[in-house]
């Protein structure tokens, strides 16, 4: 929804809210506004904007590109969650996207493993991590991951390049390098890493992150000297 809203835009603004409303039993609805300051969706192309291949204005595709699929799968995501998107709009009135979901509440102390009977929350604390990952979303959900397990030091990097010269420059745990980046890719910067001066640092465990298949880029990945593969998106679990 954000990066619809984005790329159909070249001025005004894209204000995302979130109202929460307690319901009982451990149970939540969240209810998600995209509000879009443009010149809106005429009245009868409303209905229409949720189907598959179909766009407000057939300048919209000569103008942007896309296919059309966008709000349609957002549509069919939001029911297979129990929700339903609304949108409200009018020419020169902008347009407000909606739709409300079910969730249930979590206690985060018990987000750990039993020992004794006891919760141990996890901890990196002791752990130096630098991750190198272009695209922005993915930074901040890992950033997230990795700061509530208490990461002892994070360093993100943007690119390979800037991702060699603060592990050179610094002492790391742990590496995540995303395969495809600008400047250097993950397997130039593993190629690197696996070839450095000081033992300690080449011997470094580095995992590979890719939206792409393993089965794919398995033996690139073997032949850069990763340690194992990631695929993207990732879960809590499986980092």
């Amino acid at each position: 929804m954000v990066s619809n809203a984005i790329k159909f835009k070249k001025r005004g603004s894209v204000r995302i809210n979130l109202q929460h409303l307690i319901l009982q039993n451990l149970n939540s609805d969240i209810t998600f506004v995209f509000e879009e300051t443009d010149n809106g969706i005429p009245e009868e192309k409303l209905e229409d904007v949720f189907e598959a291949f179909t766009q407000a204005s057939s300048s919209t595709t000569r103008k942007y590109g896309g296919t059309g699929l966008g709000l349609a799968i957002v549509k069919r995501l939001i029911e297979i969650q129990g929700g339903e998107i609304k949108v409200h709009s009018g020419n020169g009135l902008g347009s407000v996207f909606e739709f409300t979901l079910e969730f249930k509440f979590v206690d985060e102390n018990t987000n750990g493993k039993l020992l004794g009977g006891i919760v141990q929350p996890k901890s990196l604390h002791e752990v130096s991590i630098l991750v190198a990952e272009d695209n922005f979303v993915n930074q901040i959900l890992i950033q997230k991951f990795l700061t509530k397990w208490n990461t002892g030091k994070l360093v993100i990097a943007s690119d390979g390049e800037q991702a060699l010269d603060q592990f050179n420059s610094g002492n790391f745990n742990i590496v995540f390098l995303d395969l495809q980046m600008p400047k250097l890719d993950g397997y130039s910067v593993a190629k690197a890493i696996r070839i450095h001066t000081d033992q300690e640092k080449r011997n470094v465990p580095i995992f590979a992150l890719s939206a792409s298949s393993l089965q794919w880029v398995k033996e690139e990945v073997e032949t850069a000297g990763f340690d194992d593969f990631i695929a993207k998106p990732f879960t809590p679990e499986a980092l």
